[in-house]
């Protein structure tokens, strides 16, 4: 299940600095969506969310790589 509300605890996107820290914190966030065992078990509303969310990451990817091209 995809827990949508703020940690109690800094996150480690907010946490880190380095670009290996940070695509560490995106390949655990891809694996919580991965795991088979748990995914029939994620509400749809959560999903979309979660679609959302990856939408927006893969838009501000595309812009820094055209820029940098």
């Amino acid at each position: 299940m995809i827990d949508s509300r703020p940690p109690s605890y800094p996150s480690p996107l907010k946490r880190s600095h380095t670009t290996s820290e940070r695509l560490g914190a995106l390949e655990r966030a891809y694996g919580l969506v991965a795991d088979s065992r748990g995914a029939s078990q994620v509400p749809l509303e959560e999903l979309v969310h979660a679609a959302q969310i990856t939408h927006k990451i893969g838009t501000k990817i595309a812009e820094q790589m055209s820029k940098k091209y």
